[in-house]
């Protein structure tokens, strides 16, 4: 049995206006540069991951003509179009790898911002360039080919390691108006975390660790991971602040982080075909074929998502011991066609298929047995560093 609990409200999901807008300041701005360069001054080449992923498209014929013809799929009419001369707000391949190089070189983080927070688009500057062309049959097949996605990991890793976890991203942890800091991005964020019924609204401040009277621009998260000091921030006192329920009782499961519920399936099957409507799981591909993958068939699982402005550490859901942690590479872009191309929330509905396909950082639990005298207390974690 499959429950859908609640797919993402489309007003707090990615809206094409926004998405059309970003894209097209980014290419305006790219564009301006070419023009500004004199005759002889030769194009600006790619970075390095940049420049290893067209390589690979046109190391190969199909490569070449997926990644060409997912451009080409998306429907000629507005609002996919950029001007009334009929110019595409990405208008090939080779665009597409400008728009990224451009965001590498510029040291691009994501900003605050209240229309953007409104509709989900926060953090997202890659899935903003490749909405359009992923939900094409092309973009199906090219973003979910293994070589593919170990290109893209290249870029993400140098975005992150060469921008976000560098002082290049310090520029939208501060208090100014486009900042994390500012004060509608923090009555936003508090506002997230304050979900206890019966207990009073508190401030950022009182919320979380942070120092504003030792240092009013950035509140002192500028350690050695600029972006994620403020991502994974800390609670002030999270065992008064999070009480576990039934923590007595190892017969609970208790939410592991500050998600909302998606789905939830029951007698789930070893392989099922999570590309269809409906979306059920397929156990076996949800595990990346792992052996101990046949002990879940018949099970329940339970899915959930997490807002850009929630708390972002985790807790170990039940009593037990750690049996297995790691990370398996899976796609960073995949998204089955099912939704419909110009579904604004597609991204969002999809993600019970996109659970067979691209695996996030995974800890496998042996669970406490009833009657035991093993209690649910939390065991706090950061969590493994997520791609926007």
């Amino acid at each position: 049995m499959r429950r859908q609990i609640g797919f993402p409200d489309p007003n707090n999901s990615p809206d094409s206006k926004i998405l059309i807008e970003w894209v097209r300041k980014l290419a305006r701005d790219l564009d301006k540069k070419k023009q500004a360069r004199t005759p002889r001054e030769p194009s600006a080449a790619w970075s390095g991951p940049v420049q290893d992923l067209g390589d690979l498209i046109e190391s190969t014929t199909e490569l070449r003509m997926l990644a060409s013809a997912m451009f080409d799929e998306v429907p000629h009419k507005e609002p996919y179009l950029t001007d009334p001369v009929g110019n595409r707000q990405v208008r090939d391949y080779r665009h597409m790898l400008d728009l990224f190089g451009a965001i590498l070189d510029a040291g691009v983080a994501p900003e605050w911002s209240a229309t953007e927070y409104g509709v989900g688009l926060i953090g997202f500057p890659f899935n903003a360039i490749l909405d359009w062309p992923m939900a094409t049959q092309s973009g199906y097949a090219f973003f979910l080919r293994a070589d593919v996605n170990a290109k893209l990991k290249a870029v993400l890793d140098a975005w992150r390691d060469d921008v976000l976890a560098t002082d290049r991203s310090l520029y939208v942890i501060t208090t100014g108006p486009a900042g994390w800091l500012s004060d509608e991005a923090l009555l936003t964020v508090a506002g997230d975390a304050n979900v206890v019924p019966g207990q009073p609204e508190l401030t950022f401040e009182q919320l979380f660790k942070c120092e504003p009277a030792r240092d009013p621009v950035q509140w002192s998260f500028k350690s050695m991971w600029q972006w994620d000091d403020f991502f994974i921030r800390e609670f002030r006192n999270i065992d008064k602040l999070r009480l576990v329920a039934h923590a007595d009782d190892p017969r609970w499961v208790v939410s592991s982080c500050e998600s909302k519920p998606f789905a939830l399936q029951t007698n789930v099957k070893e392989y099922d075909s999570f590309w269809l409507k409906g979306q059920p799981y397929s156990v076996t591909e949800m595990l990346n074929h792992r052996p101990e993958a046949g002990r879940f068939v018949g099970g329940t699982v339970y899915q959930a998502f997490l807002n850009a402005t929630s708390y972002h550490r985790w807790n170990a859901p039940v009593a037990g011991d750690v049996v297995w942690s790691g990370v398996v590479e899976g796609t960073y872009f995949s998204e089955p066609t099912i939704t419909g191309f110009t579904n604004p929330v597609a991204p969002d509905q999809a993600q019970g298929a996109t659970s067979a396909v691209s695996w996030p950082p995974s800890t496998w639990v042996t669970a406490a047995s009833p009657g035991t005298t093993d209690k649910n207390i939390p065991v706090r974690s950061e969590p493994a560093y997520a791609y926007a």
